[in-house]
């Protein structure tokens, strides 16, 4: 893949992350209501409901309490997100994981990709703060915690963590965003949310 093509995701991926910041105090304001939308098909087991998308081939679980919403996304790349429930009168905004599949002409390197979306990354300010080799549906996956640039715009403190993989010509990520005081909470059950993801390409 060329370098003006990853030049171009970088560039949106960091517009992606604060944008969707900016969105959750929108969701606040005007109801997580106004988003939600029947899943494709799902069922639930225990505290956790089951995600499917036959379009890409995906399979995902998320707890059963929180909100899966296919409008508004930030990239048309974006597949679907989950939000967290308000517990109290004092939460800012929820916990956020947007699921996406960006798919190119031809076939997608890990490394290449890795390589060029962490320096346009960190040339724009985002602050990493862990990197690792994981796994994502089975495949070889990097994972980065992060810290967002400090913006006017966004003036809530927070957190996240971001993991995608390459198959064939496609990139699937994960991202998940919350305030810093809830990140750690949310945390165990995002990563069961991203080991449960199966991907299977039709």
């Amino acid at each position: 893949m060329s370098r003006h093509i990853f030049s171009i995701f970088c560039a949106n991926t960091q517009t992606a992350l604060i944008s969707s910041l900016i969105a959750a105090i929108v969701i606040f304001q005007f109801g997580l209501q106004e988003m939600t939308v029947p899943a494709l098909a799902q069922a639930t087991t225990d505290d956790f409901t089951t995600y499917e998308n036959p379009t890409y081939g995906i399979n995902m679980l998320y707890p059963s309490d929180w909100t899966q919403s296919v409008n508004p996304l930030q990239s048309y790349t974006d597949v679907v997100a989950f939000y967290s429930p308000f517990q109290n009168f004092t939460d800012n905004l929820p916990s956020e994981v947007t699921l996406s599949v960006r798919t190119y002409s031809g076939n997608v390197s890990l490394n290449d990709y890795t390589e060029f979306a962490l320096a346009s990354l960190e040339q724009q300010g985002v602050r990493f703060n862990e990197y690792n080799v994981s796994q994502l549906a089975g495949n070889t996956a990097h994972t980065i915690l992060f810290s967002p640039p400090e913006s006017v715009n966004v003036p809530i403190s927070s957190n996240g963590m971001m993991v995608w993989t390459a198959l064939d010509n496609k990139i699937y990520q994960i991202i998940f965003n919350a305030e810093k005081s809830k990140f750690d909470d949310h945390l165990p059950l995002v990563r069961q949310m991203i080991d449960s993801l199966q991907i299977q390409p039709p």
